[in-house]
């Protein structure tokens, strides 16, 4: 029998940019200035496991099976920047109002920052497999797992900036949100469907 623990730790960061009109005086249709709004994405995902491995077989085609508990957190976050500010010339600036599409629009408030809040990730895995060894302490194999595993939101929150007119400056308010906090998950699901080959070496 032996011991087994995992550790995984994704991280994903994605830029979106759009091009908006600058908002100036007196804008040149024939020759229009243009700024940069900007959206980065981060999502994360951590997982921790451990657990205990048995083995059958004792030649080059050896079979495994065992099982182990994980936790682990996932999370995600925007950030906002804009090219045209808030002034007292222009209380409602042109913004990016869905990178996606491209759209924008002149705004008396838009959103700077938002979190999703973590989700809390736990569960139990069973497994099993085959490993052939083609070379001493060198071997070509691969597992399927099924695991079970529940979920918990946390709270997000939303922060947005709009025109204070009495400095004629940009002010900024984060409220909590709460639109998936508190939900609770579970689910079984089936994993290495697509059948991957992994290379192992042994110290």
């Amino acid at each position: 029998m032996a011991y087994r623990a995992r550790f995984q730790a994704n991280v994903v960061q994605s830029t979106y940019r759009n091009f908006v009109m600058q908002d100036v005086a007196t804008p040149d249709p024939l020759n229009p200035k243009m700024v940069e709004d900007n959206m980065n994405m981060n999502s994360y995902v951590v997982l921790l496991s451990a657990g205990f491995e048995k083995r059958r077989g004792s030649n080059r085609l050896q079979g495994f099976y065992g099982a182990e508990a994980m936790f682990g957190f996932t999370g995600l976050k925007r950030n906002y920047t804009y090219g045209n500010n808030y002034s007292s010339a222009t209380p409602t600036p042109t913004s990016t109002t869905d990178f996606n599409s491209g759209a924008s629009s002149m705004v008396s408030s838009r959103i700077t920052e938002t979190s999703s809040g973590n989700s809390i990730l736990g569960g139990v895995r069973g497994f099993g497999g085959v490993e052939y060894f083609f070379a001493p302490k060198i071997s070509l194999g691969g597992e399927i797992g099924y695991t079970i595993g529940i979920s918990t939101n946390g709270k997000g929150y939303t922060t947005r900036e709009t025109l204070h007119t009495g400095t004629g400056s940009a002010v900024t308010v984060t409220a909590d949100n709460y639109n998936n906090a508190g939900l609770r998950s579970m689910g079984i699901s089936l994993d290495n469907v697509n059948a991957g080959i992994n290379l192992h070496f042994y110290f």
